[in-house]
Parts: C-alpha cells; sequence; structure tokens
C-alpha cells in the first residue's frame, strides 16, 4: 500500500485512454498522442496542442546524431524507445541534416570533439555539458541547491548511516555504523534516509528530467532487505504534482541545471521523519522504463517522454537550448514561466 496522498494512479485503458489520462494530457499541455490507436482524440480534441506529427517531415527532420557510445545506447535506453515512438533515426554519423543531437556518455567517459560539433552544425547538442554523475558531486550540488546535506562525515557522525561507491549504478549501498576508524577509497558516505512504507517495502522515487518538463513520476518499491538492489516488487505512474510539491520540482529542475543534465533521470527518496526530498542519484543515460512496470505504464511512460522530448527540443526554433532554466528566487517564490508548470 503506498502512503496517504499518492492514491491516484494513472488508470489506462487496453483501446482508448480512460478520462484521467485524457485530462492529464491536456492539463500538461504537450504533444498529441502519436500512436495511431489514439489519432481519434486528437483529431476531435480541440484542446489539444496543434502540434501534428504526422505532417511530412522536412530533411533531416527524422535523424537523430548521437555522439559517444551508440551499442549502451541501443541496448535498452529510454531514449532509442523515444526516437521510436518518434520515427526518428538514431546515427552516430554527425555528417548530414538532422533535427537533433545527443551527447551519450555513460559514466561521463566521453567527450565530444570540436570537430564533430561542428559537422553537426546545431546551436545546441543535449548533455553536451560538464555533467558528472559521481555521488560526491550530486551530493555536492544537492547541497547548494537545496540548502541540505545528504553526506555525513562517517569519522564524527554518530549512529547509522549508508555507505556505497562513488561510481555510478553500482547498487551496493551498505547501513553501517558510524563513526569509522578509516574511510574506504571509492567510497561516499550518506545519512540513512527513512524512506520505509507498509508492508516492510521501501519507496523509490525516479523522475524523467526532459529539458524544462518533468512529465510524471515512478514510484519504485522494494523489500526493505533488498533496498539498495535494482529489482524492484512492483512499479508505479504518477502525475508529477502528486510526489512532488512546486518548490520541489522547481529545485529539481535547478539541481538537473547545475549538474549539466538537459535529459535524465533523477532517483529521489523522501524522508519520513523530516519530510524532506533527497536526490541520490542523477543519470544522464537512463535504461527503463524500471523493471516490474506493467506493460502498458510502461509503453505510456515512453510515450510521455517522447511527446516531452519533442517539445523541449526538437520542435524549438533553431534547436536552440532550453531558456527557462529557474533561478532560486523562482524556487523560493513559485513563480515560473517554466512550461510544465503552466
Amino acid at each position: 500500500m503506498s502512503e496517504p496522498g499518492h492514491e491516484r494512479k494513472y488508470k489506462v485503458g487496453k483501446n482508448a485512454l480512460s478520462t484521467e489520462i485524457t485530462l492529464y494530457f491536456k492539463v500538461i499541455c504537450i504533444m498529441p498522442l502519436i500512436h495511431e490507436r489514439h489519432e481519434l482524440d486528437m483529431k476531435t480534441d480541440p484542446t489539444f496542442l496543434a502540434v501534428k506529427p504526422y505532417r511530412k517531415p522536412k530533411p533531416g527532420c527524422m535523424r537523430c546524431v548521437l555522439l559517444g557510445n551508440m551499442d549502451h545506447c541501443l541496448r535498452g535506453s529510454v531514449f532509442a524507445k523515444m526516437m521510436r515512438v518518434l520515427g526518428i533515426e538514431v546515427s552516430g554519423d554527425p555528417s548530414g541534416a538532422c533535427c537533433i543531437a545527443i551527447k551519450w556518455a555513460p559514466w561521463s567517459e566521453y567527450n565530444v570533439q570540436a570537430d564533430d560539433r561542428r559537422r553537426v552544425g546545431l546551436r545546441h547538442i543535449v548533455n553536451d555539458t560538464h555533467f558528472s554523475c559521481l555521488k560526491s558531486n550530486v551530493s555536492r550540488v544537492f547541497l547548494e541547491v537545496f540548502g541540505y546535506s545528504l553526506e555525513v562525515p562517517p569519522l564524527t557522525h554518530q549512529g547509522s548511516c549508508v555507505m556505497k561507491a562513488e561510481r555510478n549504478a553500482q547498487h551496493d549501498g551498505q547501513v553501517i555504523q558510524c563513526p569509522v576508524k578509516a574511510l574506504k577509497p571509492g567510497m561516499v558516505y550518506q545519512k540513512l534516509i527513512n524512506n520505509s512504507v507498509a508492508g516492510g517495502f521501501v519507496e523509490d522515487i525516479r523522475v524523467p528530467i526532459i529539458g524544462n518538463r518533468i512529465p510524471f513520476a515512478y514510484l519504485k518499491y522494494r523489500p526493505r532487505e533488498t533496498r539498495f538492489s535494482n529489482q524492484n516488487s512492483r512499479v508505479e505512474l504518477r502525475e508529477t504534482r502528486q510526489i512532488l510539491t512546486d518548490i520541489e520540482m522547481n529545485l529539481a529542475l535547478l539541481f538537473a541545471r547545475r549538474m549539466g543534465l538537459d535529459y535524465g533521470e533523477l532517483d529521489m527518496l523522501r524522508d519520513r521523519e523530516d519530510g524532506r526530498i533527497y536526490i541520490v542519484d542523477a543519470n544522464n543515460t537512463p535504461y527503463g522504463p524500471p523493471n516490474q512496470i506493467g506493460e502498458e505504464e510502461g509503453e505510456l511512460a515512453v510515450d510521455l517522454s517522447a511527446r516531452a522530448f519533442f517539445v523541449e527540443f526538437i520542435a524549438r526554433t533553431r534547436n536552440a537550448p532550453p531558456s527557462c532554466t529557474p533561478t532560486m528566487t523562482q524556487c523560493s517564490t513559485v513563480k515560473t514561466d517554466c512550461p510544465f508548470l503552466n
């Protein structure tokens, strides 16, 4: 069972959108559904945006240049699935016309060459930034943006903490007792966050960052005993505002900008004791949707991500980078021009 306030889930019909999903699409005002089975909704409902995915593309409009690890991208990334939904070919050749380019650098181990950047010929290459997924960097930026710390000083801290590898995607977290006698190289020490829910499970939150949008949130549940594994017991798809406040959404976007994350996903935990959100991981090359999500909810997640990506990066004129980076003032007053809040 989920915590109070998390009761509403997406309802997905087998042949058509439910009323709840159709309403959600109108509220967040993103690109109409692309799949042909939903074409009737798009044509008959005037409240949808007038973005026509079936228009004849201009030369180069259906091609994406991927700079980096192509094999890693095609093995199961959300990005590759989004491009299939949009009907866009993914190519590693920077020559020729294209509508979008992305830097694909798992563990931040790739730098775009100046010649490739010139050959692509676009003003902005998605994720061609200073991004680093090291846990210490995530903790540092989190403290700067949110104003409270995820890390603990293991040599002086009294009580439990989590020790995990600096490197991303290791799933090797351990609960240890502090103070420790000596630091282990390549490890970080973080607050033990109480994200427990009923039934002996823990609840992790994962949100996609797509330009200036957080189109939805995943809730991932695991037994408390295997809280650091990557094997879920179940996954639910939720509206973002069911999980995060407006201030938390703005801070998450600001965190992504400070990290250099145009596109990716963030892992969060909500502490049941202090009520705060903690960002524990940032991924610029996410795989997914998460294991144990329902087939239809997984397809919906890819559809929502694809439409948000289209609006944020492909439909923008002159391929300019996202323009509405939230400021700290906007975060504190919840007054922002970011489209996902309009």
